[in-house]
C-alpha cells in the first residue's frame, strides 16, 4: 500500500460497542487518502469484541489494527504507540468514543495546502444529553494567547503534519491532549494557527467511571506542569487567567465550601473579565447538582 497522506490513530479501551461509529465516520471521508490504524489497548480477553466490532472493515486495506505487546494503561502511550505504527504525511486523532463529520479531513487538508502550516484546527461540536456545543467556531486562526486561553484542550480537531520527534508525553496521565497541543506548535515554533470555523468533529461526553484522566487527583499536579513548563511563551495575564480557571474547577470535586468557590470565581472575573463568565455559570450550577449536563467552557 502506498504511504497515505494522513494516519488516523483511534485508541480504544472498554468501548468496544462504541467503536464502529468512530471507525465509520473515518470510512466516508473523501478527497484524501488515509488509513485507521486503531489501537486495541484493552486486555487480551476483550480482543476478541474488539475485532467483532471492526468486522465490516476487518479486510479493508485502510484499516490496520495495533494490538500492544500488553496493555499500556493510558491514552497518551497507546497514542504513541499509534503514531510509531503510523504511515501518513500528516495525524489526525479520534477517540472511540467520539466522530468524524464527513468532509473533516478534506477540509483540514484544503485549509492546510491553502495556508502551507503544518499544523490545523477544526471546530467541535460537544454532544450532551439535553444540548449541543460548537466549540472553536468562531475564526478562522488562533494567535498569541487566544491559543492557550480560547483553543479547545482536545486533538480530535487537529490536523499536523507528522514527525518522529513529536510524542505524547507520558509523564502523567491526564491533560495529555492539552500538553500536545502546545508541544505541536512550539516545535514548529508556530505563534498563530489556522482554524477551519466549523464543526469537524462530534465529541460524545461519557460518564466518567473513574477513568484518570478525568480525576482530579491525576488533572492537578499534570496541570501544574503544563503552566510551569509550556506556558512561558504566553503573557503573565494568559497564564494567570489559565491557572485560576483550573482552580475553579477544582472546586466540583474537592467538594470545598462556597465561599472558596466565591474566591476563586471572582479572581478569575478579575482577571479575565466577561469572557470568563459562563465558565463562572457552569461550575456554580455543577455545584448545585441542577445541571450535571453542563458543559465547562
Amino acid at each position: 500500500m502506498i504511504a497515505p497522506e494522513i494516519s488516523v490513530i483511534v485508541t480504544t479501551f472498554q468501548r468496544p460497542h462504541l467503536l464502529p461509529r468512530a471507525v465509520s465516520s473515518v470510512m466516508r471521508q473523501e478527497g484524501v487518502s488515509f488509513e485507521v490504524v486503531v489501537v486495541d489497548d484493552n486486555a487480551p480477553a476483550d480482543h476478541a469484541a474488539t475485532r467483532k466490532a471492526l468486522a465490516p472493515w476487518i479486510d479493508d486495506e485502510r484499516l490496520r489494527l495495533i494490538v500492544p505487546p500488553a496493555p499500556t494503561g493510558a491514552c497518551a502511550r497507546s497514542r504513541n504507540v499509534g503514531l510509531d505504527a503510523a504511515r501518513g504525511q500528516w495525524i489526525a486523532f479520534l477517540d472511540d468514543d467520539d466522530a468524524y463529520e464527513p468532509d473533516k479531513l478534506r477540509a483540514q487538508w484544503a485549509c492546510a495546502r491553502e495556508t502551507g502550516s503544518p499544523v490545523v484546527l477544526g471546530g467541535l461540536t460537544y454532544r450532551l444529553r439535553w444540548r449541543q456545543r460548537a466549540r472553536q467556531i468562531e475564526t478562522d486562526r488562533f494567535a498569541g494567547d487566544d491559543f492557550l486561553l480560547r483553543v479547545v484542550p482536545s486533538v480530535i480537531g487537529l490536523l499536523y503534519r507528522a514527525d518522529p520527534a513529536l510524542r505524547f508525553n507520558v509523564r502523567f496521565d491526564a491533560a495529555e491532549d492539552l500538553e500536545f497541543l502546545i508541544s505541536v506548535t512550539d516545535f514548529y515554533r508556530l505563534d498563530a494557527v489556522p482554524n477551519v470555523p466549523r464543526a469537524l468533529a462530534s465529541v460524545y461526553p461519557q460518564a466518567k467511571g473513574g477513568r484518570v484522566n478525568t480525576r482530579w487527583s491525576e488533572l492537578w499536579p499534570a496541570l501544574r506542569w503544563i503552566w510551569w513548563h509550556r506556558t512561558a511563551r504566553f503573557s503573565p495575564r494568559a497564564r494567570r487567567i489559565f491557572v485560576l480557571r483550573q482552580r475553579l474547577q477544582r472546586t466540583l470535586e474537592t467538594k470545598v465550601a462556597w465561599r472558596h468557590y466565591g474566591r476563586n470565581a471572582r479572581r478569575l472575573l478579575a482577571a479575565g473579565g466577561r469572557a470568563e463568565l459562563r465558565l463562572v455559570i457552569n461550575i456554580g450550577l455543577r455545584r448545585t447538582r441542577w445541571w450535571r449536563d453542563s458543559m465547562v467552557s
